[in-house]
Protein backbone atom coordinates (compact mmCIF):
# COMPACT_ATOMS: atom_id res chain seq x y z
CA UNK A 1 0.00 0.00 0.00
CA UNK A 2 2.74 2.41 0.79
CA UNK A 3 4.28 1.91 -2.74
CA UNK A 4 1.26 2.24 -4.42
CA UNK A 5 0.74 5.90 -2.15
CA UNK A 6 4.63 6.70 -3.09
CA UNK A 7 3.85 5.56 -7.01
CA UNK A 8 1.25 8.20 -6.91
CA UNK A 9 2.69 11.16 -5.41
CA UNK A 10 5.59 10.59 -7.81
CA UNK A 11 3.12 10.59 -11.08
CA UNK A 12 1.10 13.30 -9.26
CA UNK A 13 -2.15 13.22 -8.66
CA UNK A 14 -4.56 11.24 -11.28
CA UNK A 15 -8.39 10.75 -12.55
CA UNK A 16 -10.03 7.08 -12.70
CA UNK A 17 -12.05 6.68 -15.06
CA UNK A 18 -14.51 3.42 -13.76
CA UNK A 19 -16.22 0.85 -16.52
CA UNK A 20 -18.36 -1.94 -16.30
CA UNK A 21 -18.49 -4.18 -19.70
CA UNK A 22 -19.32 -7.61 -20.71
CA UNK A 23 -17.83 -10.04 -23.28
CA UNK A 24 -20.17 -8.71 -25.90
CA UNK A 25 -18.46 -5.50 -25.98
CA UNK A 26 -14.58 -6.59 -26.41
CA UNK A 27 -13.94 -4.27 -29.51
CA UNK A 28 -16.39 -1.22 -28.23
CA UNK A 29 -14.47 -1.42 -25.32
CA UNK A 30 -11.05 -1.36 -27.36
CA UNK A 31 -12.22 2.10 -29.08
CA UNK A 32 -13.58 3.88 -25.84
CA UNK A 33 -10.51 2.76 -23.90
CA UNK A 34 -8.60 3.95 -27.37
CA UNK A 35 -10.17 7.56 -26.73
CA UNK A 36 -8.36 8.04 -23.06
CA UNK A 37 -5.84 10.15 -22.32
CA UNK A 38 -2.66 9.02 -21.50
CA UNK A 39 -1.73 9.09 -18.13
CA UNK A 40 -4.41 8.28 -15.93
CA UNK A 41 -6.25 5.07 -13.95
CA UNK A 42 -8.28 2.66 -15.75
CA UNK A 43 -10.70 0.69 -13.73
CA UNK A 44 -12.98 -2.65 -15.95
CA UNK A 45 -15.51 -4.54 -14.13
CA UNK A 46 -16.54 -7.27 -16.19
CA UNK A 47 -19.73 -8.71 -15.36
CA UNK A 48 -20.77 -12.19 -16.00
CA UNK A 49 -23.98 -13.95 -14.90
CA UNK A 50 -23.82 -16.51 -12.51
CA UNK A 51 -25.21 -19.06 -9.47
CA UNK A 52 -23.19 -16.91 -6.93
CA UNK A 53 -22.72 -13.07 -6.11
CA UNK A 54 -19.30 -11.95 -5.53
CA UNK A 55 -17.12 -9.49 -6.65
CA UNK A 56 -13.13 -10.07 -7.27
CA UNK A 57 -10.20 -7.94 -8.41
CA UNK A 58 -8.34 -9.51 -11.31
CA UNK A 59 -5.57 -7.74 -12.02
CA UNK A 60 -3.08 -4.59 -11.63
CA UNK A 61 -0.64 -3.46 -14.41
CA UNK A 62 0.61 -0.45 -16.36
CA UNK A 63 -0.05 -0.47 -20.18
CA UNK A 64 0.74 2.03 -22.64
CA UNK A 65 0.77 5.19 -20.15
CA UNK A 66 -1.74 3.98 -18.18
CA UNK A 67 -2.45 2.19 -14.59
CA UNK A 68 -5.24 -0.58 -14.97
CA UNK A 69 -6.75 -2.33 -12.70
CA UNK A 70 -9.94 -4.79 -13.61
CA UNK A 71 -12.08 -7.42 -11.38
CA UNK A 72 -15.55 -9.40 -11.93
CA UNK A 73 -18.58 -8.98 -10.70
CA UNK A 74 -20.35 -12.85 -10.77
CA UNK A 75 -24.23 -11.88 -10.04
CA UNK A 76 -27.24 -13.80 -9.82
CA UNK A 77 -29.45 -10.16 -10.37
CA UNK A 78 -27.97 -8.22 -12.45
CA UNK A 79 -28.01 -4.46 -11.14
CA UNK A 80 -26.64 -1.04 -12.96
CA UNK A 81 -25.76 0.75 -9.74
CA UNK A 82 -24.35 -2.94 -8.37
CA UNK A 83 -22.10 -3.14 -11.18
CA UNK A 84 -20.85 0.67 -10.97
CA UNK A 85 -20.53 0.81 -7.58
CA UNK A 86 -17.84 -2.27 -7.67
CA UNK A 87 -15.85 -0.06 -10.42
CA UNK A 88 -15.63 2.93 -7.51
CA UNK A 89 -14.68 0.49 -5.16
CA UNK A 90 -11.82 -0.50 -7.76
CA UNK A 91 -10.29 3.08 -8.18
CA UNK A 92 -7.24 4.45 -6.13
CA UNK A 93 -7.85 8.13 -6.93
CA UNK A 94 -10.57 10.70 -5.51
CA UNK A 95 -11.96 11.54 -9.17
CA UNK A 96 -14.14 8.74 -10.55
CA UNK A 97 -15.14 9.26 -14.21
CA UNK A 98 -17.70 6.81 -15.51
CA UNK A 99 -17.86 5.79 -19.14
CA UNK A 100 -19.88 2.96 -21.17
CA UNK A 101 -17.58 0.70 -23.11
CA UNK A 102 -19.85 2.12 -25.79
CA UNK A 103 -18.58 5.74 -25.41
CA UNK A 104 -16.01 7.88 -26.90
CA UNK A 105 -14.72 10.81 -25.49
CA UNK A 106 -13.88 13.54 -28.21
CA UNK A 107 -10.01 14.05 -28.40
CA UNK A 108 -9.79 17.84 -27.87
CA UNK A 109 -11.34 17.58 -24.11
CA UNK A 110 -8.50 14.87 -23.16
CA UNK A 111 -6.61 17.44 -20.84
CA UNK A 112 -9.89 18.62 -19.49
CA UNK A 113 -10.81 15.13 -18.24
CA UNK A 114 -7.33 15.15 -16.49
CA UNK A 115 -7.64 18.87 -15.31
CA UNK A 116 -10.85 17.82 -13.11
CA UNK A 117 -8.03 17.06 -10.22
CA UNK A 118 -7.22 20.79 -9.89
CA UNK A 119 -11.38 21.79 -9.19
CA UNK A 120 -12.40 23.25 -5.88
CA UNK A 121 -12.75 20.84 -2.84
CA UNK A 122 -16.09 21.82 -2.34
CA UNK A 123 -16.95 20.57 -5.63
CA UNK A 124 -18.06 17.09 -6.00
CA UNK A 125 -19.70 16.58 -9.42
CA UNK A 126 -19.09 17.29 -12.87
CA UNK A 127 -21.70 17.47 -15.34
CA UNK A 128 -20.80 16.84 -18.98
CA UNK A 129 -22.52 16.46 -22.47
CA UNK A 130 -23.61 13.25 -24.15
CA UNK A 131 -24.74 12.84 -27.60
CA UNK A 132 -25.92 10.39 -29.99
CA UNK A 133 -27.94 9.02 -32.64
CA UNK A 134 -30.50 6.29 -33.10
CA UNK A 135 -31.02 4.69 -36.65
CA UNK A 136 -34.46 4.56 -37.99
CA UNK A 137 -36.24 0.96 -37.67
CA UNK A 138 -39.63 1.34 -39.28
CA UNK A 139 -40.11 2.55 -43.15
CA UNK A 140 -40.62 5.72 -43.00
CA UNK A 141 -38.84 7.31 -39.88
CA UNK A 142 -35.66 9.52 -40.06
CA UNK A 143 -32.33 8.90 -37.74
CA UNK A 144 -32.96 10.75 -33.96
CA UNK A 145 -30.41 13.27 -32.74
CA UNK A 146 -29.73 13.65 -28.99
CA UNK A 147 -27.90 16.01 -26.50
CA UNK A 148 -28.15 14.95 -22.90
CA UNK A 149 -26.34 16.77 -19.65
CA UNK A 150 -24.77 13.93 -17.89
CA UNK A 151 -23.19 13.91 -13.92
CA UNK A 152 -19.85 11.89 -15.57
CA UNK A 153 -17.50 12.64 -13.04
CA UNK A 154 -17.31 12.89 -9.36
CA UNK A 155 -15.17 12.75 -6.23
CA UNK A 156 -15.04 9.36 -4.17
CA UNK A 157 -14.65 10.97 -1.13
CA UNK A 158 -18.36 12.14 -1.38
CA UNK A 159 -19.25 8.59 -0.51
CA UNK A 160 -21.65 9.01 -3.27
CA UNK A 161 -22.78 5.60 -4.64
CA UNK A 162 -24.95 4.89 -7.89
CA UNK A 163 -28.63 3.66 -6.83
CA UNK A 164 -31.27 2.17 -9.54
CA UNK A 165 -31.28 -1.29 -10.81
CA UNK A 166 -30.91 0.91 -14.60
CA UNK A 167 -30.42 3.99 -15.49
CA UNK A 168 -28.96 4.17 -12.53
CA UNK A 169 -28.19 7.28 -10.95
CA UNK A 170 -25.83 9.41 -8.27
CA UNK A 171 -26.26 13.13 -8.43
CA UNK A 172 -29.01 12.63 -6.29
CA UNK A 173 -26.62 11.60 -3.77
CA UNK A 174 -24.03 14.27 -4.15
CA UNK A 175 -26.17 17.18 -3.43
CA UNK A 176 -27.82 15.34 -0.48
CA UNK A 177 -23.95 15.31 0.39
CA UNK A 178 -24.29 19.04 0.02
CA UNK A 179 -21.42 19.47 -2.73
CA UNK A 180 -21.41 21.62 -5.37
CA UNK A 181 -21.89 20.09 -8.79
CA UNK A 182 -20.22 22.05 -11.94
CA UNK A 183 -20.21 22.13 -15.44
CA UNK A 184 -18.26 21.50 -18.43
CA UNK A 185 -17.25 21.49 -22.05
CA UNK A 186 -16.58 17.92 -22.37
CA UNK A 187 -18.39 16.18 -24.69
CA UNK A 188 -18.55 12.05 -25.08
CA UNK A 189 -19.75 10.18 -27.96
CA UNK A 190 -22.44 7.27 -27.14
CA UNK A 191 -22.58 4.51 -29.38
CA UNK A 192 -24.80 2.29 -28.06
CA UNK A 193 -27.98 2.89 -30.23
CA UNK A 194 -26.63 2.58 -33.11
CA UNK A 195 -27.29 -0.87 -33.25
CA UNK A 196 -29.81 -3.72 -35.20
CA UNK A 197 -33.38 -3.91 -34.53
CA UNK A 198 -32.93 -7.33 -33.24
CA UNK A 199 -30.08 -6.11 -30.50
CA UNK A 200 -31.86 -2.84 -29.61
CA UNK A 201 -35.05 -4.73 -28.80
CA UNK A 202 -33.37 -7.29 -26.41
CA UNK A 203 -32.01 -3.98 -24.62
CA UNK A 204 -35.10 -2.12 -24.26
CA UNK A 205 -36.76 -5.28 -23.21
CA UNK A 206 -33.90 -5.85 -20.83
CA UNK A 207 -34.32 -1.94 -19.36
CA UNK A 208 -38.17 -2.99 -19.23
CA UNK A 209 -37.73 -6.08 -17.00
CA UNK A 210 -35.77 -4.07 -14.56
CA UNK A 211 -37.08 -0.73 -14.40
CA UNK A 212 -40.32 -2.92 -13.85
CA UNK A 213 -37.93 -4.51 -10.87
CA UNK A 214 -37.22 -1.06 -9.59
CA UNK A 215 -40.98 0.40 -9.05
CA UNK A 216 -41.62 -2.94 -7.67
CA UNK A 217 -38.94 -2.85 -5.10
CA UNK A 218 -37.89 0.78 -4.34
CA UNK A 219 -39.36 4.56 -3.52
CA UNK A 220 -35.97 5.98 -5.21
CA UNK A 221 -36.83 8.99 -8.10
CA UNK A 222 -40.18 6.76 -8.49
CA UNK A 223 -41.65 9.26 -10.84
CA UNK A 224 -38.14 9.44 -13.01
CA UNK A 225 -38.46 5.59 -13.25
CA UNK A 226 -42.03 5.67 -13.37
CA UNK A 227 -41.25 8.41 -16.77
CA UNK A 228 -38.58 6.35 -18.32
CA UNK A 229 -40.35 2.77 -18.29
CA UNK A 230 -43.45 4.78 -20.41
CA UNK A 231 -40.55 5.73 -22.63
CA UNK A 232 -38.76 2.29 -22.95
CA UNK A 233 -42.41 0.80 -23.31
CA UNK A 234 -43.26 3.06 -26.07
CA UNK A 235 -39.88 2.61 -27.92
CA UNK A 236 -39.94 -1.49 -27.57
CA UNK A 237 -43.41 -1.50 -29.03
CA UNK A 238 -42.45 0.98 -32.06
CA UNK A 239 -39.74 -1.77 -32.40
CA UNK A 240 -41.89 -4.65 -32.52
CA UNK A 241 -44.07 -2.70 -34.89
CA UNK A 242 -47.22 -2.66 -32.42
CA UNK A 243 -47.34 1.24 -33.09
Amino acid sequence: MEDDVQTREQKGEQVSVIVITHSDHEEELREMLASLPKGIEICIVNTIESDMDYFQIDDVFEHEGNDYRTGTWYYKNFSFAKARNHSIDLATNDWCIWMDSDDYLLPQFKDDLKDLVNLPLGVGGVMMGCFGSQPPYNKGEKTEYYAVPHLRAFRKSTGARFNGLVHEQILPQIENARFFVTTSNIMIAHMGYIASREKMQARFERNVRLLSAQLATSDYLRDYYAKMLQNQLFTLNDLKGNL
